[in-house]
Parts: structure tokens; sequence; C-alpha cells
């Protein structure tokens, strides 16, 4: 494990108050740590888990700096979901 809590912990605090870019920034050090971690040697993953993570990374560098933004779309992409009620996730407006 090593320094990777401190390596997450810098990636948080460096993009300010936001928990939706503090959320983005540590998923991205994380998995940026892993994959790091797999090309040292330090880790073994399998074919499968390295596409996977490959995915992850491109994912969360594409979501949107703009937290209304990402909002927008997963209220738009969710809308179809039964279970789905912005109201549970204390986001504004109501289900479309």
């Amino acid at each position: 494990m090593g320094d990777n809590p401190y390596w997450i912990g810098q990636a948080i605090v460096e993009v300010g108050d936001s928990y939706y870019l503090r959320a983005k920034a540590a998923g991205l050090k994380a998995a940026e740590l892993i994959k790091e971690s797999n090309s040292k040697g330090k880790l073994n993953l399998s074919d499968q888990e390295k596409d996977t993570l490959d995915k992850m990374i491109s994912d969360l560098r594409s979501l949107p700096d703009e937290e209304g933004k990402f909002v927008d779309w997963a209220l738009k992409e969710y809308a179809s979901v039964p279970a789905f009620d912005p109201r549970n996730y204390e986001l504004e407006g109501e289900r479309q």
C-alpha cells in the first residue's frame, strides 16, 4: 500500500471543496496507482482486469469538470430506471 493513501488524499485536496470533483479525482488517482503498480510488477492483473481498469480510467477522465453538467447527464441517463429518484440524492427537480 505504501504511500497510495497519501497520493489519493493529495488528489482530493487539490481540486477544492466539491464532493463531485473530489470523488472524481480520488477514483482516477486510485485507478492510476493500480495501473502503475501492475506496470511495475507489484500487482498481477489479468487481461480482463487491465481492460476494465483502462475503461474505468477513460470513463473517469471523460466526466465533466462541472458538477451541474454531470447531474444533468445523470438525470437523463437514469430517468427510465424505476428505482431512481433524484430526491434520494438531494438533487433538484422531480423524476422526468
